[in-house]
């Protein structure tokens, strides 16, 4: 395993050095710099709902949905307040944006199969979970997922074991939870370096 930054990590072994980096949710491009450090030649895409951070790192502006279809974008006072699962307390306005399944995501971008998925996106990685668990988790190798059920609670522990319950056959599943947050790195079952 490779530590990318603090709150990502991988198994290395499944990176292609041409190989596929999509990232659902940026806050910051640590992670980016990280890969593009390990492997200069890996092919990085960059997926944030958020209009204003979508332009600060240079990412398509789009979200995560359970459905093709254009979603509500609820901006909280802070980034990780951001959520289009649903509103939080601290809700200062909200903006619409273009919301497309993983499916839809992968064929856009024209991606094959991913080598790594990392994702921060506030609550909605409940569908790419959910996803996961469908033919298009095929497509993915391995992804590192926040969670967001306890320090910001988009949903509930319940919710959370219910769509990890499916991935328990397909994918090998590590839980960290670097500075009190929670997160999972699903590797593929099956997949040979």
């Amino acid at each position: 395993m490779i530590q990318l930054t603090r709150f990502y990590w991988c198994d290395e072994r499944l990176i292609c050095p041409t190989g596929d980096v999509l990232q659902i949710g940026i806050a910051n491009l640590d992670a980016c710099m990280a890969l593009r450090k390990q492997w200069p030649s890996v092919h990085f895409f960059g997926l944030e709902a958020s209009r204003r951070n979508a332009r600060k790192f240079g990412a398509t502006r789009a979200a995560l949905a359970d459905a093709d279809r254009p979603v509500t974008l609820h901006l909280g006072k802070k980034r990780y307040e951001h959520s289009t699962l649903r509103q939080v307390g601290n809700c200062q306005r909200s903006e619409s944006v273009r919301g497309m399944t993983l499916t839809s995501i992968l064929d856009w971008l024209q991606i094959a199969k991913i080598d790594l998925l990392l994702s921060n996106c506030e609550g909605a990685e409940i569908y790419l979970l959910r996803q996961l668990a469908t033919d298009v988790g095929q497509r993915v190798r391995q992804a590192c997922v926040a969670l967001h059920c306890s320090h910001v609670q988009f949903y509930s522990r319940q919710t959370l074991d219910t769509a990890l319950c499916p991935l328990t056959e397909g994918w090998d599943m590590d839980f960290r939870t670097p500075q009190g947050l929670e997160y999972v790195l699903l590797r593929r079952i099956g997949e040979t370096p």
